[in-house]
């Protein structure tokens, strides 16, 4: 219980009065459970005078506001961690004076609101932002990025705009308008960390603000992508972490310097390493909480993590296991691991789901795997009848690069060494979430200002065009689609860049330039029309994204590709081709196969029926003109394919492609 020596060392007088200042003494997770314990044990003699303990009492409330500041509301937390019966309101007011006492003579600065002692936000301002709104935050630090003038609206405008950005989330609503100074000094400080990060790629966290704590970037990753967007990865402390594959649970070692060190967890030991590596607990993962420790010589230094009791939700698409705490967790593919069978509830269209599949482990420790892929947007689950676990994108700009959308370049284009192969400049799209720019119209003028086009590192002539058509409802991101100019560019090969003025360099999703050969073309009326793909928009826009096969990458793509079609992709289309080895779905879209079958027509002909990525049959077209023009069939039952039809001589010269363009050709295209 004695924290003095701490507060004193970690939170020196002069920086007492800024927001988050008692962040540093707040110890990590396994710690502050440590605390708590010791605080229930001590709890008869320290309820008699809080005062008594003041420092203890100062992290208490601190320590409740950063971890279990879950619902707005502060005492069934104090109650529920220190294991009490709720207070009656005469001892609240004791532990309030306790706290207000403590902080004002040790010169913390104490807030009032209202005309009012504001206890909690005190508290709050002391931790900083709680750990449960972060990811929220995070998406108000994306949007005040494009609004320089944000600082500046009225208390009225402010509490208007966070309303309208962060719809249901009335716990971050109330924390940024209730606690605006608190919140305004968090967004100036990771603006401000944002931009020394990207500027200064040698910059590590440690050269930027002290409360951007690392805790906020191993419970919510996404913060390191929103800090150094263009290598979020090194900014990620190499910590142990608890990994799922298949049929193993183990914990991920990072390398360690000293010699002769070693890991130890749950009874298991390993020598420690230069390099990264694992540690097999299987098994042992199912309990509430894990130590991992590393001894070296006689120090040592311990991680706690989260056990998988009751369950673990582990994200495929990053690869760690999810901080079940967050108000809203990333849309993404996940594997929810438990020891005893789970009820899974998911609202209709919210989830594909493959529940309770019993598996055994290396240890042979049996476990139920239920895969869970997203067909929403903001997708809910209910776990044994508990509260529903939210899900939702990141609202962040995401600059993307495809082959067409409007007309049939959608279909042709290929794949050479990372080089796009087109045969015309491509199409460019922007998704960015609806405000970020401005509330009112943004103009061409302003657009291309602000998002600059480069061709071979000249800026490019065009205009960035709004999408003014939705398939349904009003969306939550804007899109636009940059035109080129006129003069188009001949054969060859560009390298193709987009900057922002106010965030630097944008990404072709993990890319930074995307290197495009422009090549000769093909007769676009051999090829279908968006308006005639159907069901066969599945593997057109599979192939768009197939460097980068991700539910979101997937999203925006049916979004920004085939934004104008009444494109109506269900559970069933995508079961279909699972069924039929095309495609797997679990962790991300693996392309299994794809598949060729020719068959003589009744004219000597050659028929050939195509099921994949069309960029493939594309090199196909390329070399052998088809006799009439490609369309998409559709037989009851089955997935969607292109027919061909070549001449009846060309059919070896096709055959000897294929192998090339990692196209099997079957008997049949369908399992039978």
């Amino acid at each position: 219980m004695q924290v003095d020596s701490e507060l004193k060392a970690k939170c020196p007088a002069a920086l007492r009065n800024r927001a988050g200042a008692v962040l540093g003494v707040i110890p990590q997770r396994g710690n502050w459970n440590d605390f708590l314990r010791a605080a229930q044990e001590s709890w008869r003699l320290w309820c008699l005078s809080p005062t008594h303990f003041p420092n203890a009492t100062l992290l208490l409330y601190a320590g409740l506001a950063f971890y279990e500041y879950e619902d707005n509301r502060f005492w069934p937390a104090f109650s529920r961690c220190l294991g009490l019966h709720p207070l009656p309101g005469s001892q609240q007011t004791i532990w309030n004076e306790a706290f207000e006492q403590t902080a004002s003579v040790r010169g913390f600065r104490f807030l009032h609101g209202g005309g009012h002692r504001s206890f909690v936000g005190t508290a709050v301002y002391l931790a900083g932002i709680p750990l449960s709104m972060w990811e929220g935050f995070l998406g108000v630090c994306e949007w005040a990025l494009w609004q320089s003038g944000w600082a500046g609206l009225s208390d009225s405008a402010w509490a208007t705009t966070m309303t309208q950005r962060l719809g249901g989330h009335t716990r971050l609503i109330r924390f940024l308008t209730e606690n605006r100074e608190t919140a305004s000094a968090f967004i100036w400080e990771m603006v401000a960390a944002r931009k020394l990060l990207t500027e200064d790629t040698r910059a590590s966290l440690s050269d930027v603000s002290p409360n951007i704590d690392r805790r906020y970037l191993e419970e919510v990753p996404e913060t390191a992508d929103f800090l150094r967007p263009q290598d979020p990865d090194s900014l990620l402390d190499d910590k142990p972490r608890l990994l799922w594959r298949d049929r193993r649970i183990a914990i991920h070692l990072p390398p360690a310097i000293e010699a002769n060190s070693k890991w130890e967890c749950a009874g298991h030991c390993v020598p420690a390493a230069a390099v990264a590596g694992e540690m097999p607990i299987n098994g042992k993962a199912f309990d509430s909480n894990l130590s991992v420790t590393l001894h070296c010589g006689e120090q040592s230094c311990t991680v706690e993590l989260p056990g998988l009791q009751p369950y673990g939700l582990f994200d495929e698409q990053r690869q760690r296991f999810a901080n079940l705490k967050r108000s809203r967790l990333p849309t993404s593919s996940y594997r929810l691991i438990s020891r005893e069978q789970l009820q899974v509830e998911v609202k209709d269209k919210d989830w594909t789901v493959e529940a309770n599949e019993l598996q055994e482990i290396e240890d042979a420790t049996q476990c139920y795997v239920t895969y869970l892929w997203p067909v929403s947007d903001r997708p809910q689950l209910v776990i044994n009848g508990g509260q529903p676990l939210r899900f939702g994108r990141r609202e962040r700009v995401n600059l993307r690069i495809y082959s067409g959308s409007e007309n049939s370049h959608v279909l042709r284009f290929g794949w050479r060494d990372e080089n796009l192969m087109v045969e015309r400049l491509p199409h460019l799209v922007l998704e960015i979430p609806c405000g970020f720019l401005s509330d009112e119209d943004v103009s061409d003028a302003d657009m291309r200002k602000e998002f600059t086009v480069l061709l071979d590192s000249h800026v490019a002539t065009g205009s960035w065009v709004w999408f003014q058509h939705y398939p349904e409802n009003s969306p939550e991101w804007d899109y636009y689609e940059w035109r080129w100019g006129e003069r188009q560019a001949l054969q060859g090969s560009y390298e193709v860049k987009v900057f922002s003025k106010r965030s630097g360099e944008l990404l072709f999703g993990s890319r930074r330039s995307q290197r495009v050969q422009i090549i000769k073309s093909t007769d676009e009326a051999l090829w279908p029309s968006p308006s005639q793909l159907g069901k066969f928009w599945i593997w057109a826009l599979l192939a768009q994204i197939q460097h980068e096969p991700t539910w979101e990458e997937f999203w925006i793509a049916r979004q920004a590709v085939a934004g104008f079609q009444e494109l109506k992709i269900n559970q069933n289309d995508w079961k279909k081709l699972a069924d039929h080895g095309y495609i797997m779905i679990r962790r991300h879209f693996a392309i299994q196969k794809c598949a060729l079958e020719f068959k003589k027509g009744e004219s000597g002909e050659t028929i050939a029926r195509f099921a994949g990525l069309p960029n493939r049959l594309y090199a196909l077209v390329q070399e052998v003109r088809p006799l009439r023009p490609i369309r998409v069939v559709e037989e009851r039952g089955l997935p969607p394919c292109l027919e061909v039809v070549w001449p009846a001589n060309q059919c070896q010269v096709l055959r000897s492609i294929c192998p090339r363009e990692r196209i099997t050709v079957v008997d049949h295209l369908w399992n039978r």
